[in-house]
């Protein structure tokens, strides 16, 4: 069960035990991911308007059998719908085999309950998402992680307000020159839980690592709140 909670409103951020009551006029934003088949552990979900799970959500996804995959798919769409959010945000991961080699027009036939994202944008209250399952690393787990994706992703965000930028991996601080990127929110390396920020042109950009899961998969971290 996790153990603590990141809040942040108006730039400050502090850990807390329990979500706090959310301000009047203000949007709450929840951030959670990889949560590698453990999502039913977690012991509350706060009610929010947007909630961002940031990709793998299954734990070793290439290993199992289609059907296995796509009934455990089925099953977090479930959890995921008895959430007191009003909008899902959701991405695959380098875990999410099975998502990758659907493709974006299945799984959506899946992911009922939520917004299923494949690099694309999307406006919510006003505020400019664009998501993409894009990640990088060494493990076999490796949806996800062509050069056609990253590029897609590079272009579709150029010349455009993004607010929040949604990938499952980090990005190299270079991607983030001459884009108008505001924020990052990311998973893929467990050890990183956490708000960091980034300095491109001339800006700071808030990175936020919204792992659920610690380097050994325990469920040690709990949703990152955002009140904006």
């Amino acid at each position: 069960m996790e153990t603590k909670i990141l809040y942040v409103k108006d730039d400050n951020q502090v850990f807390i035990e329990t979500p706090p009551v959310k301000p009047k006029n203000k949007i709450r934003l929840v951030l959670i991911s990889d949560t590698h088949e453990k999502h039913e552990q977690f012991f509350h979900i706060p009610k929010c308007d947007i909630l961002i799970h940031s990709g793998d959500i299954l734990c070793q996804g290439r290993k199992n059998l289609d059907s296995v995959s796509l009934k455990k798919y089925q099953e977090f769409n479930e959890w995921i719908g008895k959430l007191d959010c009003k909008y899902k945000l959701v991405i695959g991961g380098n875990h999410d085999y099975y998502l990758d080699k659907i493709g974006l027009v299945e799984s959506r036939k899946i992911f009922t309950n939520c917004y299923y994202l494949c690099n694309e944008l999307i406006n919510l209250n006003g505020i400019n998402f664009f998501a993409s399952p894009f990640n990088i690393g060494n493990s076999r787990n490796n949806a996800f992680q062509s050069k056609y994706i990253f590029d897609d992703l590079d272009k579709k965000t150029s010349n455009v307000k993004i607010d929040f930028l949604i990938t499952h991996g980090p990005l190299d601080d270079t991607f983030f020159s001459n884009k108008k990127i505001s924020n990052h929110i990311w998973g893929h390396l467990h050890n990183y839980y956490g708000i960091y920020n980034i300095n491109s042109n001339n800006q700071s950009i808030k990175s936020i690592c919204a792992c659920s899961l610690n380097g050994d998969y325990e469920l040690s971290n709990g949703p990152i709140i955002i009140d904006l």
